[in-house]
């Protein structure tokens, strides 16, 4: 096939399917956009949440609780 008529083949394909080739996209969940705050924060790190243990419940739909992270990067602050 020439390169031409298979260009025009994934072209179509895109044009035709959006939402298959889109689907490969991924969006980070519980990404913050947190500038304004690091330059006050005393510790800046990008963590995972392994567990929340709740501590409290006021029956109205809000709660007290720990969470428990797996920190992987530390941007500022000192290393526990």
């Amino acid at each position: 096939m020439k390169p031409a008529v298979t260009l025009c083949y994934v072209l179509a394909f895109l044009l035709f399917f959006p939402c298959i080739s889109l689907a490969r996209i991924q969006i980070l969940e519980g990404s913050e956009d947190v500038n304004e705050l690091f330059s006050s924060a005393g510790f800046v790190f990008h963590a995972r949440i392994v567990n929340i243990d709740r501590t409290t419940d006021d029956n109205y739909g809000s709660y007290s609780g720990f969470a428990t992270l797996d920190v992987d990067r530390w941007y500022k602050g000192l290393r526990a």
